[in-house]
């Protein structure tokens, strides 16, 4: 699974820009420089309330967060979009794979699920 997170991550990313310009996503080093700085580390679970301050940094609305995990030979993949402020999840979608997982495919069957959702039609 090593590089899935980077495939899953551009294929999302892609996925939503190419159906919506008025979107505007921050790098995931810059993300990553700012929990360094702020000495969170990735490993942890990201309460509303650190969303909040990491969103508050980066000038953003919204933080999109996901996991890839394997259970008795597939593979599934999440992705939720959080709201900084209320640290309310707006929407969520996931896609599973069989043996060897496609993860481009899995990260834009997830980027189209939250669109479906309408989730990112905030303002």
């Amino acid at each position: 699974m090593e590089g899935a997170g980077t495939v899953l991550a551009d294929a999302i990313a892609m996925s939503i820009m190419s159906k919506r310009k008025d979107i505007v996503m921050v790098e995931r080093e810059r993300i990553e420089t700012l929990f360094a700085e702020m000495k969170l580390g990735l490993s942890g679970a990201i309460d509303a309330a650190t969303a909040a301050r990491i969103g508050k940094l980066l000038g953003a609305r919204f933080l999109a967060f996901g996991a890839i995990s394997r259970l008795g030979g597939r593979s599934y993949v999440s992705a939720r979009l959080v709201d900084v402020e209320t640290g309310r999840i707006l929407c969520a979608a996931s896609a599973k794979s069989a043996e060897n997982p496609d993860w481009e495919r899995m990260g834009i069957e997830a980027a189209k699920g939250m669109l479906s959702q309408r989730c990112l039609n905030l303002r």
